[in-house]
């Protein structure tokens, strides 16, 4: 594997407003309060008259009889200070112009600029409100509207009860933090187990006197200092730890934890992927060896593609109980189209950030995904501390990852006992619910919990579940049957002899207008994007789709989804369009099949909105290991190359079609002189009588008329019987505790009946389970709450293992 290089996820820069140097130097910045909006008694004011050469006595009752013709006063405090209220008597037939200096009010008040003009007073000020210089005095506090509970994430609300704890430690792996920082410094990590200049790794761990955390960036002089040299880090590491009711600059979500700085990234920004491993693993290693109560990570950087060895790497986290808080990007695309890594791992301790704007959009950069995505948090004009004692605003889902982080540390402190399991599903269920982060139709969310972080909700355990996508769309859908070419016919090969559209190996999709209306679910398209990679989209793409999902992008029909690569002038994509059907034919090589000779991937789409899928490989020297390399070996369990895949959107399901369908029924496929052939009908159920239907002949598969569900005396067991007409495949789907499971399994039906057992996961305590004609429910009592410490991706596996 190439070693990737990696960037920082504020590579989209929204605005930087000023950087803040020094102390006690008044900015003004967007957000930073002027002198104007400091609190007041209201209606009154504070008026001074220019001393005179009498006695103070004198001076008083002359100014006081003076002022008194003009306005109302309260109290005397001086020979020459009064406090006077809003009521204005009289103004004098002259007036004069008043200047800026003499007048430190707000410009919509016009009581002392009128008062002034009459030339009775010489200074008028509103009657400030004072407070004592109490803890949490931070000059730019009130410009963090990230914290806010209007509009943030509710910190403020939180620190009512609970602080953060110094036990709590946050990793941040990033360009480093500036740990002289005087914002920063009292909560930079110091390694205990290391003795600082004595040129000895006295904790063993490989690295010579790592006190105050590690740099790994190739480009560093020093290899073990973490100092950072481009900014990025330390205005991460203010918004999840600045210190608290210091009289400086800002304040941190979780103001008491300790920061731990692991630079892997240089002064441009950029790292390798193996530093990226290596910054992680050596959290790890703190945390398991060195007993360093690692419990977050910070992690706002991306790029490369897919890569085993770093997924593996977040494993190891996940297995050490660190939560993984990712930015999930800033180019506007949608993460269940388009992966991006580290964003999008599935792993248990990932957590994916969104961006939004104080005005709770989503901001117009941010990255986005009904289930590629997790949260949202601010992220958009967000000041915290930067390099050299300075301040400043950054704009990007690197923002908005700390608030995140910060959080999860608040919670870590109040409840030191939680898994990491644990304190996702609560960040997710506790989080505020924002109308934007769903599409104006209610079809679609921006983000999968549709919510954004509220550390107060969190810390206080307020949680309301997070609602199922609608499960209206699902009984819309497909139905796979394995065609078979033998007795169906050839290949259609209507496209094979026309001149390729496209010969290009990435990107350019090319778009083709269909002569009729294609339905597809509740939607029809007279449009499709074709992708040189084997999927055809009914939106335009935005990037290149190289890179196998583990989910069908939206609005999407996979073939055969795998990096096609054009490799001779007779190869390339083709396109046959006709009154009844459209034929999109790939004749190329796969990259990761290179030494198995060319691919043919055919997707015929029927006026009716039928779908047909053919996948043929043309190697002639071994079809034996050619089928074992492709199907996965008989006695094996799944297929070892790319699938296809089919989704219209994340409110819907993905459908997998032809390599695990044609591989979940060995013995199918067709070997005809060295050529393996695959090939699946998808056959459309939705009921829309606007779709038409498909020609009665097309629709000769088997269907389930009714489902019953028993539960076994363990209530280990559910007992299912399938009730219908034919024989056949079907496709179940189930639900669990009101969660969609998201595979399909593959239930038998042998002339209309159909019988098999369930093993029910521990917290499972409702059960739904569907084909698209017939559905049924149980529930299963005394069950413990759901959803403590397990994913649904695993209780779903468990729950449909035995259908096959």
């Amino acid at each position: 594997m190439l070693n990737l290089k990696l960037y920082l996820d504020n590579s989209f820069i929204h605005r930087l407003l000023t950087v803040f140097i020094g102390v006690g130097i008044l900015v003004v910045a967007a957000g930073v309060p002027k002198v104007y909006g400091l609190p007041v008694y209201r209606g009154e004011y504070v008026v001074t008259v220019r001393p005179q050469s009498v006695s103070d006595d004198r001076i008083g009752a002359l100014a006081s009889a003076s002022i008194e013709n003009h306005a109302a006063v309260v109290q005397r405090l001086q020979s020459n200070t009064f406090v006077v209220t809003d009521e204005l008597r009289s103004l004098p037939a002259q007036v004069r112009e008043v200047s800026a200096l003499e007048s430190l009010v707000d410009p919509e008040d016009q009581f002392c600029k009128r008062l002034l003009a009459q030339g009775v007073v010489d200074s008028c000020t509103p009657n400030f409100q004072l407070t004592v210089s109490q803890a949490g005095a931070d000059p730019l506090m009130s410009s963090l509207w990230g914290l806010t509970d209007e509009s943030g994430v509710g910190a403020v609300s939180a620190w009512d009860t609970t602080s953060a704890s110094s036990d709590v430690v946050v990793a941040i792996i990033d360009t480093g933090i500036d740990y002289t920082h005087e914002d920063l410094a009292a909560n930079i990590w110091t390694n205990p187990g290391e003795i600082a200049g004595n040129g000895v790794d006295d904790d063993g761990n490989g690295y010579i006197d790592d006190v105050r955390g590690i740099n790994f960036s190739i480009n560093a002089p020093n290899i073990i200092d973490p100092m950072d040299d481009n900014q990025h880090g330390t205005h991460v590491a203010g918004t999840i730890g600045a210190i608290p009711g210091n009289g400086l600059g800002v304040r941190g979500v979780s103001g008491g934890v300790k920061l731990l700085p692991i630079k892997f990234m240089d002064a441009g920004g950029s790292g390798r992927l193996s530093d990226a491993i290596a910054a992680i693993d050596y959290m790890v290693d703190l945390k398991l060896h060195r007993g360093i109560n690692i419990r977050v990570a910070n992690n706002s950087w991306g790029g490369g593609g897919y890569s085993v060895a770093l997924e593996d790497a977040i494993r190891r986290a996940r297995d050490a109980q660190i939560a993984f808080v990712v930015a999930s990007g800033n180019s506007a695309a949608d993460l269940d189209l388009f992966p991006s890594y580290p964003a999008s791992y599935e792993v248990e301790n990932v957590v994916t950030v969104a961006a939004i704007d104080q005005q709770q959009n989503l901001a117009s950069f941010s990255n986005y995904g009904a289930e590629g995505v997790d949260v949202a948090a601010p992220g958009v004009d967000i000041i915290s501390t930067l390099p050299g004692q300075g301040y400043g605003s950054l704009s990007g889902t690197s923002m908005a990852t700390p608030h995140v982080v910060g959080s999860l540390a608040l919670l870590f402190s109040a409840e030191p006992g939680l898994s990491v399991g644990e304190a996702i599903i609560r960040l997710l269920e506790s989080g505020r619910d924002l109308a934007t982060l769903v599409s104006p139709d209610g079809s679609l969310s921006y983000v999968r919990s549709r919510r954004v972080v509220s550390a107060a909700r969190l810390v206080a355990n307020i949680r309301a579940p997070i609602s199922n996508p609608d499960e209206s769309l699902t009984p819309c859908g497909y139905q796979f049957q394995v065609a078979n070419l033998m007795s169906e016919g050839a290949l259609d090969d209507a496209a094979d002899k026309l001149n390729p559209i496209n010969q290009v190996d990435e990107g350019d999709f090319r778009a083709i207008t269909l002569p009729f209306d294609f339905p597809f679910f509740r939607k029809t398209t007279r449009v499709l994007y074709v992708s040189p990679n084997g999927v055809v989209y009914l939106n335009p793409p935005r990037s290149a789709d190289y890179q196998f999902a583990k989910r069908a992008p939206n609005n999407s029909i996979a073939a055969f989804h795998a990096d096609l690569i054009p490799r001779s002038a007779k190869q390339g994509i083709r396109a046959y369009v006709g009154d009844d059907r459209v034929v999109i034919f790939w004749h190329s090589e796969a990259y990761s099949l290179t030494d198995r000779g060319p691919i043919s991937v055919r997707l015929t789409l029927y006026r009716s909105g039928l779908i047909r899928s053919t996948v043929s490989f043309e190697s002639a020297r071994d079809p034996i290991a050619l089928s074992k390399l492709v199907l996965g070996d008989p006695f094996g369990a799944q297929p070892t190359s790319a699938l296809g895949l089919i989704g219209v959107s994340a409110t819907s399901l993905a459908y997998s079609s032809t390599m695990d369908i044609a591989a979940a029924q060995r013995g199918l496929p067709q070997f005809s002189g060295g050529r393996l052939d695959l090939a699946v009908n998808m056959v459309p159920n939705c009921t829309n009588p606007s779709f038409g239907a498909p020609p009665e002949e097309e629709l000769q598969v088997a269907r389930v008329d009714s489902i019953k569900l028993r539960v076994a005396n363990s209530k280990k067991k559910i007992g299912v019987v399938l009730n219908g007409v034919g024989s056949g495949k079907i496709p179940v789907r189930a639900s669990i505790n009101g969660r969609m499971c998201e595979p399909v399994a593959w239930g038998s039906l042998a002339q209309g009946k159909g019988t098999f057992n369930l093993t029910l996961p521990k917290t499972a305590r409702k059960v739904s389970l569907h084909t698209s004609e017939a559905r049924a429910t149980v529930q299963v009592k005394g069950r413990e709450s759901s959803r403590r410490g397990e994913k649904l991706s695993a209780m779903c596996a468990e729950l449909l293992r035995a259908v096959h």
